[in-house]
Parts: C-alpha cells; structure tokens; sequence
C-alpha cells in the first residue's frame, strides 16, 4: 500500500494530459485500499487537463465510495477538473 501512494504522489507535470496515465491511475481508484483511492483522486487532479472526461467519469463514480474522505476528496477534485456546467460531475 505505501509503495502505491508514495509513486502516485509523485505524479509529475511531464505526464499532464498523457491518457495512459490517466487511465492507469483512474484504475487505482477502485483498490481496496481507500489511501491508495484517495490518493488516487488527487493524482488524477495533477494529471488530467481540465475538462477531460475520462477523468472526470472515473473521479465521479467515487461519489458512491464507502470512505468519506475518498468521497470529499472526489467532490474536491472534480471542482478542479470540471468546466462550468459539466454534465457528467
């Protein structure tokens, strides 16, 4: 479990935008961990460009999470990634 949050906080700016990346973390969102979740969440907020929709899909199902932090976290970060009016956040 730590070896997975300390590399997704170590997300850097090179891979911003970079699907591959997106969906490998959006992947780590449904981990049995909710530290690996949450950090998840905010990994996915420094990777995907405002207004991606893989993204945003992938963060907004975590609205249902067991973990009220995941779930705030989610709520938090989908603030960051929607555009104004977003459909699917």
């Amino acid at each position: 479990r730590c070896t997975e949050i300390q590399a997704l906080g170590q997300i850097e700016e090179n891979f911003k935008g970079e699907q591959h990346a997106i969906t490998a973390v959006a992947g780590r969102l449904e981990h049995g961990d909710r530290y690996v979740r949450r950090a998840a969440v905010n990994a996915l907020v420094q990777l995907a460009e405002k207004g991606d929709q893989h993204a945003i899909t992938a963060v907004a199902a975590r609205h249902e999470d067991a973990d009220a932090h995941v779930r705030r976290a989610a709520v938090e970060a989908l603030a960051q990634l929607a555009e104004k009016g977003d459909q699917h956040a």
